[in-house]
């Protein structure tokens, strides 16, 4: 029973002190309530604070939503505005409420970047007015950080900017003026500083005197002239400085006398009167030395017109004078020079002789240089030249050339004679005038040797036209027993190979057994190099003599040209020869004997060569052969064109035709044998193909070949 009682009386205390704890909790959640209520009263009332300071505030304020609309505005907002009450313009778009959309769109657009922004805009009232506001914008955020709504206050500047703008106008016209004024000063200051350069610093002395000569004023150069600083100079009078005062003194009273006949007034201040008066005298400096000047003086008056004054300008002439000097020791020279001359010398000045040297008037068969003073030039030229004479003399005279290029024509001396003569004409000035200058080379003796020389050659090449008709008959004649081109090389081959390998073994032994600097051994040599060009040629009359004896196969154009390129190329460089190559790899092939082909193309390089070599001797850029391979249609057959072009020599257009005939050739006997061409031409018709000669004499020469292309048949 005890244990029963006791556990009851434990739960019992148990419950009281339970009941204790919600009671204390239940207090404690009270007087967070309350305390919660007292907040949400202070804030109610700070809110309604707020709001009355809102809408009782002197500025504009308006509450925007996230679409844009008004939802709250202010009292202010409404006077601003022109409006009544809030009704009028509550859940409007407040973009209508501002002249320019896109200003409106601009605020929001920099709330978006940043929490607030102050911006300038123009605002349109209810009756349609506009004016200047200043607005400030910033994001209401809640506890969250989420945009609730945009407060946007606003500022009436619209008298403002009127005053501003006024001030901005007034502020301009003063910068226009202050800018106009700094213009003006700057000119003056250039003026300024334009008359000190041109007055100190001109390249000639000026100075002011006065009526006793002297010094009031001098410039820099001046004050340089004399030897002396510009301030030393002041007061001093100008005579000081001169070897010879009276010739100044005369020169400052010449210069004040008056021209005008009327006015006998020894002050005249007519400007008409005043007279500039130019002397040379020659200075003393402070140290000495001498200069020689132009003074160039003209008298003015003060402005009172009382005193006389003296505007001097000083020209130092000293050089000039030395020039002159030299000049006169040159024009002494060459008169020397001239008079002397073994070649004839006179000068034409308006188609009139002005001077004539002593040899000149020699040759005419004149008595002295005077006799042929005052005559026409074109009197002493052979009417057949008169023509030729007056253009040479108008081209000189008008500038166009300074030389004209030596002339032989003809005199006609004054007895009569005719000289054969040489004439070169140079224009320049004579005493101040246009003037030609002819020399004349006696050129008699010359030209009788010329004519004996022409006699010599024309006996010559009638001499060579005969032996020339003798070696065509006698190869007519050869040609007229043999029954074809090709029996004739092979006869002459099989006739020659053997004594020629002959006297090329003797040859060789007489070079073995004697010594270098004998005449034996030199002689052995020639005779071994012609035995091995006698080789060569029947070499190339057996080629040219064979037609059909090889075997024709598929080939590769590209390959034959590699071929030949690489026997050549030594060749090449060595004579500063370029290719340009401009073949496809992917070029048909050709049914074609390919020693043939290689033959056919070591022709037209070797020719291209020559004629490159013979152009430019030396280094050039333009030694280059250029060669491309293309494949095209012929008679609705395929080819495959090579085309071989050089920039070299040429060949003249009347052999063109001549030079695929065997033994014709444009080169040197010791250079070629003419059979090149044509066994290039024998090849290719042996080929079925076709060769093309373009050619320019001294420009270029193009050779083209168009071989029949392989078709491969289908099986």
């Amino acid at each position: 029973m005890m244990n029963k009682g006791v556990n009851k009386n434990s739960l019992y205390k148990n419950n009281i002190e339970n009941l204790k704890q919600q009671i204390a909790e239940l207090e404690k959640s009270n007087k967070r309530l309350q305390e919660e209520i007292e907040d949400v009263r202070k804030i109610e009332l700070s809110l309604k604070i707020k709001d009355r300071a809102i809408s009782s505030s002197i500025s504009a304020i308006a509450l925007v939503d996230s679409e844009s609309n008004l939802t709250f505005v202010n009292k202010a907002f409404l006077n601003m505005w022109g409006y009544n009450n809030e009704k009028e313009i509550q859940g409007k778009s407040a973009v209508e409420f501002f002249q320019r959309e896109k200003e409106y769109k601009r605020v929001i657009k920099a709330l978006s970047k940043r929490e607030n922004c102050i911006d300038e805009m123009i605002a349109r009232r209810k009756d349609g007015s506009v004016f200047y506001i200043q607005c400030s914008a910033n994001r209401v955020l809640d506890e969250h950080g989420k945009q609730v709504c945009i407060m946007i206050s606003f500022v009436d500047i619209n008298e403002l900017k009127t005053v501003s703008h006024e001030l901005d106008v007034h502020r301009t016209e003063l910068e226009m003026q202050n800018l106009e004024l700094r213009e003006n000063q700057k000119k003056l200051e250039k003026l300024y500083a334009s008359y000190t350069d041109l007055y100190d610093f001109a390249p000639v002395g000026y100075c002011t005197l006065d009526d006793r000569g002297i010094i009031r004023e001098i410039n820099i150069t001046g004050a340089k002239m004399l030897g002396m600083e510009k301030i030393q100079i002041t007061g001093i009078p100008f005579n000081i400085f001169m070897s010879n005062s009276e010739k100044f003194f005369s020169h400052m009273s010449q210069c004040k006398k008056c021209k005008c006949k009327k006015c006998k007034c020894k002050k005249c201040k007519c400007k008409k009167c005043n007279r500039r008066l130019r002397t040379e005298v020659k200075l003393i400096k402070k140290d000495r030395k001498e200069i020689f000047v132009e003074l160039l003086s003209i008298p003015v008056y003060d402005e009172e017109k009382q005193e006389v004054m003296y505007r001097t300008s000083i020209i130092d002439i000293s050089e000039r004078k030395n020039v002159e000097k030299l000049l006169r020791e040159s024009e002494e020279r060459y008169r020397s020079l001239v008079e002397f001359s073994p070649a004839g010398i006179f000068i034409n000045v308006d188609k009139k002789v002005v001077f004539s040297n002593s040899t000149f008037a020699k040759l005419m068969g004149a008595k002295a240089p005077e006799d042929l003073l005052g005559k026409e030039s074109i009197f002493f030229s052979h009417s057949d030249y008169h023509n030729v004479i007056m253009e040479r003399m108008e081209q000189l005279i008008k500038g166009q050339i300074n030389q004209s290029p030596p002339l032989d024509q003809k005199f006609i001396s004054l007895d009569g004679r005719i000289i054969d003569v040489e004439t070169t004409e140079n224009s320049f000035m004579f005493q101040g005038k246009p003037a030609i200058q002819v020399t004349v080379l006696d050129i008699t003796v010359r030209k009788q040797i010329e004519t004996s020389l022409k006699k010599i050659q024309e006996e010559f090449h009638a001499i060579s036209n005969i032996t020339e008709t003798l070696n065509l008959e006698k190869k007519a004649l050869q040609t007229a027993h043999l029954a074809s081109l090709g029996e004739l090389a092979a006869g002459v081959a099989h006739e020659i190979n053997n004594p020629v390998n002959s006297i090329i073994n003797y040859a060789q032994i007489i070079l073995n057994k004697s010594k270098k600097e004998d005449k034996e051994n030199y002689i052995a040599g020639e005779i071994i190099a012609e035995g091995d060009r006698i080789a060569h040629i029947v070499k190339n009359l057996l080629s040219f003599a064979r037609h059909d004896s090889n075997e024709k196969y598929p080939v590769s154009v590209n390959e034959v040209m590699e071929n030949t390129i690489s026997l050549i190329n030594i060749n090449l460089k060595k004579n500063n020869i370029k290719m340009k190559i401009t073949m496809p790899e992917d070029l048909s092939r050709i049914i074609a004997n390919p020693v043939e082909i290689r033959q056919v193309f070591l022709n037209i390089l070797s020719n291209a060569q020559y004629a490159l070599n013979r152009k430019y001797p030396g280094d050039a850029p333009e030694k280059i052969i250029e060669i491309s391979g293309e494949e095209i249609v012929l008679e609705n057959n395929p080819y495959v064109r090579m085309s071989f072009c050089d920039y070299g020599c040429g060949i003249p257009e009347n052999i063109q035709d001549k030079i695929k005939n065997p033994f014709f050739s444009t080169k040197p006997p010791e250079i070629g044998t003419g059979l090149g061409l044509s066994i290039t031409y024998g090849i290719i018709e042996n080929h079925k193909g076709r060769l093309t000669i373009n050619s320019k004499e001294g420009s270029f020469t193009r050779i083209i070949i168009d071989l029949p292309a392989y078709v491969e048949k289908n099986l």
